[in-house]
């Protein structure tokens, strides 16, 4: 008998742990605190959050889809844009740019007046490209043409001490209007006046080429009170030299304009006045009227010994002007020969 109850025991204990595993297997998962309240929350804000947190999945979703790649279209003269006819690998280093733009400007999804736009600068494209291809053919052809001059747009000559001769600067083409030499300095105390000269081309029949501006300055000697001055003049082999021009002038040369300027500059004039005043004071004030005349001339005349100057002699329509550091200083009206 107690063999029997003992296996009875036994077959009842295996029954009930049979039934607690199956039962275990099939029960849901235990959830954390966290994972509870994040399904069941207990007020709005919470319910916003997980809103929240859901749309931004979407917006994800939503971004990664908008980054493939629009579809392209074909807009008329964008091609014409890209067109690398007749432009050098130089030129071409400024449309490094364009590269990139074609995409941008190709896009679907585009403004409707971006077409518009790429047609007009399509048509100014062209143009530009005509414009280049008949400069450089007349370039060439011109470069061919022995019988032409070769006319620099400037020239030049630098560190010459001007001797006996002078310093000769040769322009292959001449002068034209708004044209201009400029003239870089210092007056040197051996040589108590220095002059510029334009000559002209010799024409034939004629033994010395004619002078058409001749500007010399007188800068004072050993006398203190010698006053400096400028004289301009013109020279043919026919007439020899004309009436000259002298400045300061005195009288009526200030009226007369030149494009509008006035052949001296009244400083200097004013300056010579004055100056002249100062002479008859006595003796015992010589040196202080000197040092006056000496102050008054750096001040007023342009041309001072030992000091610098820039001097730009400039063409205009009726004359010939001459400005020194960045003052005008004299005007000479053409001449008939």
């Amino acid at each position: 008998m107690k063999k029997w109850t003992g296996g009875m025991c036994i077959v009842a204990l295996a029954v009930i742990l049979v039934l607690r595993y199956s039962l275990i297997g099939i029960q849901p998962q235990k959830q954390s605190a966290y994972d509870f309240f994040r399904n069941h929350p207990t007020n709005d804000s919470q319910m916003k959050d997980s809103g929240t947190i859901k749309s931004s999945k979407m917006e994800v979703k939503k971004v990664s889809k908008s980054l493939k790649k629009p579809p392209l279209k074909d807009i008329e003269g964008l091609s014409d844009l890209y067109a690398s006819k007749n432009i050098s690998e130089e030129e071409s280093k400024a449309l490094l740019v364009w590269a990139h733009m074609r995409m941008l400007l190709s896009r679907n999804d585009t403004f409707p007046e971006t077409a518009d736009g790429v047609k007009e600068a399509s048509i100014a494209w062209k143009d530009l490209l005509s414009t280049i291809e008949i400069k450089e053919a007349s370039k060439f052809n011109n470069s061919n043409n022995s019988d032409d001059k070769n006319c620099p747009y400037s020239v030049s000559t630098l560190d010459k001490t001007a001797m006996s001769d002078g310093v000769i600067l040769e322009l292959p083409c001449g002068l034209v209007g708004d044209s201009s030499i400029t003239l870089v300095g210092i007056p040197n105390g051996e040589n108590g006046s220095f002059q510029i000269e334009l000559v002209g081309s010799q024409l034939s029949g004629e033994p010395t080429p004619p002078i058409n501006l001749h500007f010399n300055v007188s800068l004072p000697g050993d006398n203190m009170t010698e006053e400096p001055f400028i004289v301009q003049n013109t020279w043919t082999s026919e007439a020899g030299w004309g009436k000259e021009e002298r400045c300061p002038a005195h009288g009526s040369a200030n009226i007369i304009k030149v494009d509008g300027l006035v052949l001296c500059n009244e400083q200097i004039a004013r300056s010579t006045v004055e100056d002249n005043l100062n002479v008859s004071h006595p003796t015992s004030d010589m040196f202080t009227n000197v040092s006056r005349e000496s102050a008054h001339g750096s001040v007023s005349f342009p041309f001072v010994e030992g000091n610098p100057f820039t001097a730009t002699l400039w063409v205009g329509l009726e004359g010939f002007h001459m400005t020194v550091n960045g003052r005008h200083e004299t005007s000479f009206a053409y001449r008939e020969e």
